[in-house]
This record gives C-alpha cells, sequence and structure tokens, in this order.
C-alpha cells in the first residue's frame, strides 16, 4: 500500500518504522528534521503516487491543521480513508471542518503508543464506518489489531496516560516529592516499566498538555484542570 503520513516527526516515525511491506511518503511543505530514512519526503501532493491510506497526526485543533485536511481531500481520491489524530479533538469535530466528513476516521497517535498491540479507532458521530475492513486489514499488516472506541476528546488510553502524568507533575509541583520519589513510587508500587514523569516526556510534555487542556475545556471537570508547571514543560519542550 502507499501511505501518505502528515504530522509531528516524533510521531510519523514510529509509525513509518512498522511499514516495511508499504511505500512511505511523508508530506509537508517545510523541510522535516529527524524524519526516518525509510519515508519519502514530498513537498507537493502531486509527488505521491496514488495514496491508499492517508494519515493526520497533528494533536491540536488549529486553522493550519484544517487547511492542510482541505488539502489532503481535494489532492486525493474520495474513496481513500483520512485517519486523523483524535486525542485532543473528536473526530466528529474534525469531521466537521472537511467537505467529505464520510473520508474521515478517528486514531490515537502520540509517541510510544505503538509499543502496545491495539490501535484506538474512533469513527465520528453518525459514520457509516465504510473504510473499517480497509484500515483493519493495513493494521494487521503491521502487526497490530483494531480497537474501536467511542469518539470522547481523549479516547482512552490516552486519556488515562495523560491524566496520570498530569496528577504527577502537580505532585511535583506541589511539593509533596521529589522526581526521583514519584518514579520510584510508580515503578515499584503500580510496577509500572517507567515513572510518569519519564511517560510525560517521552509522549511529548506539548502532546500531554493538549489532551489535558482539552478534556478541561470538554468536560468542565477540576479533575482535568492542567498543572500549571505542565503547562510551563509544554511551553519549554
Amino acid at each position: 500500500m502507499n501511505l501518505l503520513f502528515t504530522g509531528p516527526a516524533a510521531i510519523v516515525n514510529d509509525w513509518v518504522s512498522l511499514c516495511d511491506e508499504h511505500r512511505c511518503y511523508v508530506y509537508s511543505r517545510d523541510a522535516k528534521r529527524h524524519l526516518s530514512k525509510n519515508a519519502l519526503h514530498v513537498t507537493h501532493l502531486d509527488e505521491v503516487d496514488g495514496a491508499d491510506l492517508l494519515f493526520n497526526f497533528h494533536v491540536a485543533a488549529t486553522e493550519k491543521r484544517q487547511a492542510l485536511l482541505a488539502e489532503l481531500i481535494a489532492s486525493t481520491k474520495n474513496s481513500v480513508p483520512l485517519l486523523c489524530n483524535s486525542v485532543a479533538v473528536s473526530a466528529t469535530e474534525i469531521a466537521s471542518w472537511t467537505a467529505k466528513p464520510e473520508r474521515i476516521i478517528g486514531i490515537a497517535a502520540l509517541p510510544t503508543l505503538l509499543a502496545a498491540e491495539a490501535v484506538e479507532i474512533a469513527y465520528p458521530h453518525g459514520s457509516a464506518r465504510r473504510h473499517h475492513e480497509a484500515v483493519a486489514e493495513f493494521l494487521s499488516s503491521i502487526g497490530r489489531r483494531m480497537e474501536v472506541v467511542n469518539d470522547e476528546v481523549g479516547l482512552v488510553y490516552p486519556r488515562l496516560m495523560c491524566m496520570i502524568v498530569n496528577e504527577a507533575v502537580l505532585v511535583l509541583q506541589q511539593g509533596v516529592a521529589n522526581e526521583d520519589a514519584i518514579e520510584k513510587s510508580m515503578t515499584l508500587a503500580v510496577n509500572y516499566p517507567q515513572g510518569p514523569l519519564a511517560w510525560g516526556k517521552a509522549v511529548g510534555w506539548k502532546h500531554v498538555y493538549a489532551i489535558v487542556k482539552a478534556l478541561h475545556e470538554q468536560l468542565g471537570d477540576d479533575r482535568y484542570r492542567p498543572a500549571p508547571l505542565l503547562r510551563k514543560l509544554a511551553l519549554t519542550e
């Protein structure tokens, strides 16, 4: 299959590393630093030899992202699904930005997530799910299975992970424990493979902040309020 990726290099590279059986293109008008050598970087969509699947891994809801999605949809066949990162904005909202909402499928995409065997997929509200088999077949080809979840901000694993990281940052900010104590407490007591602060750094502070902020805005509950220190970490990453 011909795969076309857009979004942060850290996320794209994770996916490209699993796609040896496929031809991978990465589209960006700017030079992509640290881009995997297994992908072909293109600056114009006409350089892509007929994409079978499109991926947009940007996390936040921005005007630039909306313009990119419009460009991808206008420049590719209507039969090609567009899998969009929906960890910080729902697939339903993303679909509402486009002229072809039926092509949109939400997906959980962050650094480190592909270490799991399952990939979370969310369909926009009212979707006919017409691309279900094609997406499942692709994920199977890279050794992953598809887990369909409800279309809500954060999805499942990213939501739980980011809430744990946010709470750990708040504990650090309030001086309850230092970084080393927090990491050891969670790895030894809960048997996590790494501490929540190391987890947050690996995922990316700006991604964690975007998800927690989106949850707080969507649900309005104080337990989802981003720790002030998390915002500072995101701004200085």
